[in-house]
């Protein structure tokens, strides 16, 4: 990871992994955030994305179970792809535990510029986003899917795909 990283002040470091390493449900691999946190810290990770467990959830910035602003990284599962959705969440959920889909399959879309990471996740038959949420270098902007929708012009689902915008097809011609 030290070699892929070269400034993170200026770029958008993430790490996707098959399994979640946080999640307020009761998951034996967890334990990985114990395990790899100190090591996405130290190299300013910004967000930790994994799949296997069949829901959808988002943290808001953490590093030891407690909400950190300035070096939390956020952990997403996004996997709600496939299979049965079936979690069971924690009984006394984390108040670091900020958005939690299970039910529905989805799937989660980021999309990076210079100055932001927007991040979306939108169950299959639903054509605004559930959960959404924008991360500068200061830390998660907002979390409102009508404000995102709106402030960076997402093109909406049609059918089983997107919309593609006009630049978007200059930029592959």
């Amino acid at each position: 990871m030290r070699y892929e990283i070269s400034d993170p002040e200026k770029c958008w470091a993430g790490v996707y992994d098959k399994t979640s390493d946080a999640e307020a449900s009761s998951q034996p691999h967890c334990a990985n955030q114990a395990k790899l946190e100190d090591v996405y810290v130290k190299y300013g990770v910004d967000i930790v994305a994994a799949g296997h467990v069949h829901s959808y959830e988002r943290t808001a910035p953490i590093v030891k179970n407690k909400i950190d602003t300035k070096k939390g990284v956020v952990y997403i599962t996004t996997g709600a792809g496939g299979h049965g959705n079936d979690c069971t969440r924690l009984k006394d959920v984390p108040a670091w535990s900020t958005a939690a889909y299970s039910g529905a399959f989805g799937a989660t879309r980021m999309v990076a510029t210079r100055d932001a990471l927007n991040v979306y996740w939108f169950a299959n038959k639903n054509e605004t986003a559930l959960d959404a949420f924008v991360m500068t270098k200061d830390g998660i902007v907002s979390s409102t899917p009508s404000d995102l929708m709106t402030t960076i012009g997402l093109p909406p689902v049609v059918g089983n795909g997107f919309r593609v915008r006009k630049w978007a097809d200059d930029i592959i011609q």
